[in-house]
């Protein structure tokens, strides 16, 4: 993976705490579906970051505007067509929100482009064990070279004894150029668990976690469940073997310090 300078005020504010006196160039991939819109949204308003780049293969062309209304008066143009020399070259970060399948590949290609910082916010590279990547993400092909350079973007985690702590916590995400946003179940969990590490004589092999879901957490694709008359008003299990967050949650538990040694987090959404 070939090595780029990073500018440390992408991701350190400034000694007041203001925003950096230049805003940074931001651009998101995947731009069209849930995740993307509610990205283009925060962007749109934060202090230190300028959105130069929306990218939506599906939709190229065509109003960024027409999937999200709400942002009709902020000057949002229309979605282009995803060309990682663009994107690199007109950004200093780059999120990806599309699908694991797509993400597996265009982050190495962001990075051979160029690209100072990019920001997945999909599955692709969020756990490191490639076995354990295979066994909950079979059909998602990725660069393991980008994969161990990347950080896992939970900054409230930090190593303890005994885990290896070498691409979680706010000082690997300074220095790194890949940073794999963990997923929701995933960071609720984490946040939950994490103060377990700290608490003196008590001793446990797994952890048992009963997550909830709201319906935008299954994308804007059409399925009959996520219709509002199937989802209204009810709890329904989707995961009860076990949910693919559970190998990122086993493999950052362990790298806090959590679990002493091989453990499991068995989840049932």
């Amino acid at each position: 993976m070939p090595e780029a300078p990073r500018d440390s005020t992408l991701t350190e504010p400034t000694g007041d705490g203001a925003a950096p006196a230049e805003p940074r160039r931001a651009g998101v991939v995947g731009a069209s579906g849930i995740l993307g819109g509610e990205l283009l949204r925060l962007l749109l308003g934060h202090p230190s970051l300028e959105l130069e780049y929306v990218s939506a293969q599906s939709r190229a062309g065509r109003p960024a505007t027409e999937l999200n209304p709400h942002l009709r008066d902020t000057g949002l143009g229309d979605f282009e067509a995803f060309d990682a020399r663009v994107a690199a070259k007109r950004c200093d970060v780059v999120f990806l929100a599309t699908p694991p399948e797509i993400a597996g590949r265009a982050v190495p290609e962001l990075l051979d482009a160029g690209a100072g910082l990019v920001v997945d916010l999909s599955p692709a590279y969020r756990v490191l064990d490639p076995d354990l990547h295979r066994a909950w993400y079979a059909d998602v092909e990725r660069d393991q070279d980008v994969a161990e350079a990347a950080a896992y973007g939970l900054p409230e985690l930090s190593a303890g004894a005994g885990g290896d702590g070498a691409r979680i916590g706010r000082d690997a995400i300074r220095a790194a150029r890949v940073v794999a946003a963990p997923g929701c179940f995933a960071t609720a969990i984490l946040l939950a668990a994490l103060p377990l590490r700290d608490v003196e004589g008590i001793s446990f092999d797994a952890i048992a976690i009963d997550g909830k879901s709201g319906s935008t957490g299954s994308g804007a694709r059409l399925r009959e469940s996520g219709s509002h008359t199937w989802r209204s008003n009810v709890v329904a299990p989707y995961g009860p073997r076990g949910h693919r967050h559970v190998a990122e949650v086993s493999e950052a538990l362990a790298a806090a310090g959590v679990f002493a040694g091989p453990r499991t987090a068995g989840a049932a959404p």
